[in-house]
């Protein structure tokens, strides 16, 4: 039987790459072949995914602490652009605030100094969506030096957030536990996810009209976009249910909402899932299911759960295909693993 065991195991997860990183993983990206992996200790490393070796590292700028300590500054996130030629990297600052820099050409640069930025996204080379602690999403227009706008998303601390492949919908998460739909171009929400998650969400990943979320109540959401409703006179009057979104027409003015919702699936994790991904073309999905570092793996619609052990505590997870699965971990390692669910 332990024979068999590890058959399957070695069937379903035919290889496994490692890189040995300083700090605990706090974000991935990747585009063009190669992965910018950021972590708690200063530092983002470039990768190139097919020879899986770091091309470049880069150390943003110390901090000084609360008794005049110099240390390393906690890196949040980072994301690539379209062309691959710049990177967007969330940092921790002075005074617990952030910086916001660019590195292109081999210089890093900051771009927006004291914020509370959280995540970054392009939303096209010139453009880069911000989220915010205070769950505002801002649009910065790089070539021109400004801010486009900032709204205010929902009365919570903001949690994740991720634009789908072809950059015209942003998923959001925040302590209400609903999914956002913001449309980037203007920072409307226009949809809502809801009666998933029922507590504070930890991470959200879009595919292309698929989104997962994963919260602290120990659920890993699936939401097609697929199944939303709209047009409804009814449905319009349960968008605005104080139940749903608490009278949010009348506390803020970045709504627009066009449709509503409902999960697709609902996971049961063994512990809360601080970690999810889906892969780009939709077609896989994983979550971190246990407290022991164990990710679950299934294929959208058919749900027949796969685990693998990755071996360490999974801090964040980010299909590069649909077949091939980064995991970071709290440790510093960063493992490619080739799933087929």
């Amino acid at each position: 039987m332990r024979g068999l065991v590890l058959l399957f195991s070695l069937l379903l997860f035919s290889f496994a790459q490692e890189l040995k990183l300083e700090g605990a993983i706090t974000d991935i990206s990747h585009a063009h072949g190669k992965a910018a992996v950021s972590t708690e200790w200063g530092k983002v490393y470039l990768i190139d995914l097919n020879a899986f070796k770091v091309e470049a590292e880069i150390t943003v700028p110390d901090i000084t602490d609360f008794t005049g300590e110099k240390q390393s500054a906690k890196v949040f996130s980072v994301d690539i652009s379209p062309s691959g030629s710049k990177l967007a990297i969330a940092a921790e600052a002075n005074l617990g605030k952030r910086t916001v820099f660019i590195y292109e050409n081999g210089q890093l640069k900051p771009l927006l100094e004291f914020t509370d930025a959280s995540k970054v996204r392009f939303l096209d080379e010139n453009r880069l969506i911000i989220a915010t602690l205070a769950n505002e999403i801002w649009l910065y227009d790089l070539k021109n030096h400004k801010t486009v706008y900032k709204y205010l998303v929902f009365r919570f601390v903001f949690s994740d957030m991720d634009i789908n492949e072809d950059r015209t919908l942003v998923a959001w998460g925040d302590e209400s536990g609903k999914v956002f739909f913001i449309d980037p171009e203007t920072g409307r929400v226009i949809g809502v996810g809801t009666e998933g998650n029922k507590d504070k969400i930890f991470s959200v990943s879009f595919g292309n009209k698929v989104v997962m979320s994963g919260g602290r109540d120990k659920k890993a959401v699936v939401y097609y976009l697929d199944d939303r409703i709209t047009g409804r006179k009814s449905m319009r009057e349960n968008l605005d249910d104080p139940s749903l979104l608490k009278d949010v027409h009348t506390r803020f003015i970045n709504r627009s909402l066009e449709f509503v919702v409902l999960p697709r699936k609902v996971f049961q994790s063994d512990f809360m899932v601080f970690a999810v991904a889906v892969s780009p073309d939709d077609y896989t999905g994983a979550y971190t299911s246990d407290e022991e570092g164990r990710v679950s793996v299934f294929k959208m619609g058919l749900w027949d759960e796969k685990k693998l052990d990755a071996g360490c505590y999974v801090n964040v997870i980010d299909f590069i295909s649909r077949d091939r699965l980064l995991i970071g971990c709290i440790d510093g390692r960063l493992v490619m693993r080739e799933v087929k669910p």
